[in-house]
């Protein structure tokens, strides 16, 4: 697919971005444990994140609709930058707080980021379009995460954090080069122009929004129960597999390579065959993963085939997210238009409060056994799955 200049100036920033967090990525918990985590103060590490997150993206998405999207943007990125400076330097797990706290306040750029992007795309495209772009995420952690196992076998964990604020600083440093994007204000023809609702809430109770939170709710469950097991995966390739920093990062370069391929071609999926149809399938399809990892967890084959496939999840993440897009800016989105950096704000805080309890509970379970984590979540998604089209009927917004 041919990407804008803009989609494409987006995705070579999110590419250099997902270099230098590629090369810790998969390490994280093995670096955390070095510094005295156990298990629970993982979790709520993880946790601690997306609560982080979720509350930035409130005042994110009211600025979207405020502010030149990308001053918005650009401000927010460069927020993360110091964070793996701030890593580097830790001396006790708590003291990565702080830099936790800046790259999650960083994510408040997604309400625009995600409205940016719906404004440039084709309706008839939308999904294509964000799995495209959304896709240089995973591409950019195929080579890195073994570099940096690399990189930490030879130099130390805290090396591989430097490299990762060089790619950072580069990374943030492109994003000047997008085109203004100020804020949109939809004039009807019959009848006068509309302010946009206040942040304050009336908007939340209209008619429209309602299916957009209904959407929210099911896709919050639905990455909830990602991040279930999803934080304890390299404890259990350490504690249960028994592999090392090296191939840690290998089979995470396996994860990033799925998410690479599988994205894009979900997105293309998506808009030929139906966004919540294709959803469906993807989430049908992630139950072989978590079956391979739970019936074989230290053959190393089952492991990586279970990595590779482990890329639905970036691309089902990008078609909820089309879903949210095509109903806020879609060809009978109407007044919801002005809105749209709100409406990804809400699917955000929604979906973020799921991923913010989800890590910390696990960490118990994880506890408690290693597989468990991984159990609960094949039994959720397996009921999520089935319930998927009757969340998709009240949506009512057919075919796509």
């Amino acid at each position: 697919m041919h990407l804008k200049r803009d989609q494409a100036i987006i995705f070579w920033a999110i590419f250099l971005w997902a270099m230098g967090m590629g090369l810790y990525n998969y390490l994280w918990p093995v670096y955390t444990r070095q510094l005295g985590a156990g298990d629970v103060e993982l979790g709520f590490l993880y946790s601690l994140s997306f609560l982080i997150t979720t509350l930035a993206t409130i005042p994110g998405g009211s600025l979207a609709d405020r502010f030149d999207r990308k001053w918005v943007i650009i401000g927010f990125w460069w927020i993360a930058v110091p964070s793996p400076v701030i890593y580097a330097l830790a001396g006790d797990w708590r003291a990565l707080i702080p830099g936790i706290l800046l790259f999650n306040v960083s994510n408040a750029l997604n309400p625009a980021l995600q409205a940016y992007l719906s404004e440039t795309a084709e309706p008839r495209r939308i999904a294509t379009t964000f799995n495209v772009v959304f896709a240089a995420f995973p591409l950019g952690m195929v080579i890195s995460p073994a570099v940096g196992g690399w990189l930490a076998r030879g130099f130390g964990l805290r090396s591989v954090f430097w490299v990762t604020f060089a790619f950072y600083l580069v990374s943030s440093l492109s994003l000047f080069l997008l085109t203004p994007q100020p804020p949109r204000r939809v004039v009807r023809r019959d009848k006068p122009a509309r302010a946009p609702a206040s942040p304050g809430g009336g908007w939340l109770a209209a008619p429209e929004v309602r299916p957009l939170l209904r959407l929210s709710l099911f896709f919050g469950l639905v990455m909830g129960l990602w991040n279930l097991y999803l934080p304890f995966s390299t404890p259990f390739l350490a504690d249960v597999a028994g592999l090392d920093v090296f191939w840690v990062g290998v089979l995470g370069t396996l994860a990033s390579l799925g998410a690479a391929i599988l994205s894009p071609l979900l997105g293309r999926l998506a808009d030929r065959n139906g966004l919540p149809r294709v959803l469906g399938w993807s989430l049908a399809a992630q139950l072989a993963p978590l079956g391979l990892w739970l019936l074989w967890p230290t053959a190393l084959p089952a492991l990586a085939g279970s990595m590779f496939l482990r890329g639905l999840q970036d691309g089902s993440r990008g078609v909820m997210t089309s879903m949210v897009g095509h109903h806020m800016t879609g060809p009978k989105a109407g007044d919801r238009r002005q809105l749209a950096g709100r409406g990804f704000a809400l699917y955000a805080v929604v979906t973020g409060l799921f991923q913010a309890v989800t890590p910390y509970v696990g960490g118990w379970l994880y506890r408690y056994g290693a597989p468990v984590p991984f159990l609960a979540a094949l039994v959720g998604l397996a009921l999520a799955t089935l319930s998927l089209p009757s969340v998709v009927a009240r949506w009512g917004d057919g075919r796509v």
